[in-house]
Order: structure tokens, then sequence, then C-alpha cells
């Protein structure tokens, strides 16, 4: 999802909601759980090149022939 795409979905609703994150990734979930919920701390960006490691998406962080910047969103499951 681009920046401009997530603005015009956010303008949808109402500017006093909280904002929480949620996943059904088998990886992220405790056993018996259907989802997860993570809290938005904050947004920073990033220089990096988008990777797999193992499989599993990666940042290969600092700047590089094929990195560039990216909006990350730093959630904690401290919700």
């Amino acid at each position: 999802m681009k920046i401009k795409q997530l603005i015009v979905e956010l303008q949808r609703l109402d500017p006093n909601l909280d904002v929480v994150c949620s996943s059904e990734d088998p990886d992220l979930l405790t056993p018996g759980h259907g989802f997860k919920l993570f809290d938005l701390d904050r947004v920073v960006t990033v220089e990096a090149e988008r990777t797999r490691v193992d499989g599993k998406p990666y940042f290969k962080l600092g700047p590089g022939p094929r990195s560039s910047r990216h909006a990350v969103l730093d959630i904690s499951g401290d919700v």
C-alpha cells in the first residue's frame, strides 16, 4: 500500500478513533487464537532494500544500489 492509498482509507474514518493493527499470520499467533492485535507506536522512514531471508520478508537496511525509502509503521504487541 502506498501512503496516498492509506491517507484515502484513513480519511473515511472518525479522526478520533484509536488505531490498532491485526494479523492472522500463523507465525505471529498465540496458539488457540485467530488473530493478534498490535498497537501503532509511531511512523518512521528507512532507507532499505526489500528482500527475503529464509522465505520471509526482510529489509537490508542502509543505502545500496537496490535500496529505496520506505514508510514503516512501528508496532507493539502491548495493546
